[in-house]
């Protein structure tokens, strides 16, 4: 096949995929191709290592002066100004695709939007590769931005019910046009079951599930001494509960382990918070910012565990990839992580309370049988069920099946979400 690739994705676990999804694809024989808006990281496991990656700028378009009206300012910049931004980028990108004579579009996510307008304009099969919805209107991060403020229905509150109702606009036509979006795609391909309820719950559709795979020959094991040492991986922000795993450890039984984490991104006031609240609870916090893979790798053939408590996490590569290196995983029973790991088989489940989760540190921390048993079943479980070449396989059969669909429909039909 020849397969058109658009994207718009951040450093991460999805440009991770979509890097070694691009690299099955070749080793398949298929000529890839993609495009991306200048906003797109390019610094992280770069498409340009692989395939010809053509960069278009985002067309530009006036801001808004916050000075005048600073809600509204903020939501029409975020939303409506971002929005037909992207659009004219897509419908630029859309046409060099349509005279390109490619098989198959096949789309990733887009940051803020999540779900791009490019179905509606290319004139081929479509496959969407969703990963997460914008969670901030589903899911309370710590409230839902739908809930009305605390504020009288009288004269002397009408600002914070103007600014309530132009967030409430912005945020309504945001969804409109990301349920639009996605609905332009021929097929959805999701990357766990559980993002698979998540597209069901927010846009009301079905997708196919398509798991990622883990490299095994990078993540390997190795014979190195496992240190007192915990890893955790993910960006320093608070959706990925670091402080949870602070205050955890603070709770272990000693020799309390120390506390490695590696994230590709920082929030510069959570990680302040982070510093001051382990230097308080005195528990050792060394973090690593956008270190390589090779680093990763030696962190998690040394650390005696993976600590991993991210609120709802769709899927995570992290604790698949500490499983490649035999390394045991102490996460809570939620979201994509009951399809990575395994309790009492791969690693442990924790509730998500402070004493539940150091008390599973503690038994793999302090039981060397326990942890290597533990490992090695990781490790056979991501060569059995984590291979990329399963994963391939699996993807190709969407593609085709998706181009096999599009032959038999009605061209003057508008395209439609295989569900």
């Amino acid at each position: 096949m020849k397969i058109a690739i658009w994207h718009n994705l951040p450093s991460g676990g999805a440009k991770r995929v979509l890097f070694d999804q691009v690299g099955g694809l070749l080793a398949a024989g298929h000529t890839v191709e993609a495009w991306c808006p200048d906003t797109a990281d390019s610094s992280f496991l770069p498409l340009t290592d692989l395939i010809p990656e053509h960069r278009m700028p985002l067309p530009r378009r006036r801001e808004l002066n916050p000075k005048i009206f600073r809600t509204l300012a903020y939501y029409h910049n975020r939303v409506t100004r971002w929005s037909h931004q992207l659009d004219q980028h897509c419908r630029d990108c859309a046409k060099r695709i349509n005279d390109s004579a490619f098989d198959l579009l096949f789309v990733c996510s887009s940051k803020k939007s999540h779900i791009p307008p490019i179905g509606k304009y290319v004139k081929l099969p479509t496959l969407f590769y969703f990963h997460e919805s914008a969670r901030y209107l589903y899911e309370a991060s710590p409230v839902l931005p739908w809930a009305a403020p605390h504020a009288k229905f009288y004269w002397r509150d009408m600002a914070i019910w103007i600014k309530h109702w132009i967030k409430l606009h912005y945020l309504g036509i945001q969804m409109r046009e990301e349920r639009e979006n996605i609905m332009a795609f021929d097929t959805i391909c999701v990357n766990s079951l559980y993002s698979n309820e998540n597209l069901k719950r927010a846009y009301g559709i079905n997708g196919h599930v398509c798991y990622p795979g883990v490299d095994s020959a990078k993540f390997h094991v190795s014979n190195k001494t496992r240190e007192n040492m915990v890893i955790g991986i993910g960006a320093f922000q608070p959706n990925k509960n670091i402080e949870f795993v602070i205050k955890a450890i603070a709770k272990t039984e000693k020799p309390q382990p120390s506390l490695v984490w590696v994230g590709n991104t920082s929030n510069e006031r959570y990680f302040s918070e982070l510093k001051s609240l382990s230097g308080h609870l005195e528990v050792k916090f060394v973090s690593k910012l956008r270190i390589s893979d090779e680093e990763i790798v030696m962190l998690l053939q040394r650390a005696k565990a993976m600590v991993y408590a991210p609120n709802l996490e769709p899927l995570g590569l992290a604790p698949l990839e500490a499983a490649a290196c035999g390394l045991p995983v102490i996460t809570v029973a939620e979201a994509g992580t009951r399809e990575t790991v395994v309790h009492n088989k791969t690693g442990l489940y924790a509730d998500r309370n402070i004493e539940s989760f150091a008390k599973k540190i503690s038994m793999i921390i302090n039981n060397e049988a326990l942890a290597r048993t533990l490992g090695e079943n990781g490790r056979k479980m991501v060569e059995s069920h984590w291979t990329w070449e399963k994963s391939i396989q699996n993807l190709e059969n969407s593609m085709l099946s998706t181009i096999a669909e599009y032959s038999c429909k009605d061209p003057s039909s508008p395209h439609q979400a295989i569900h």
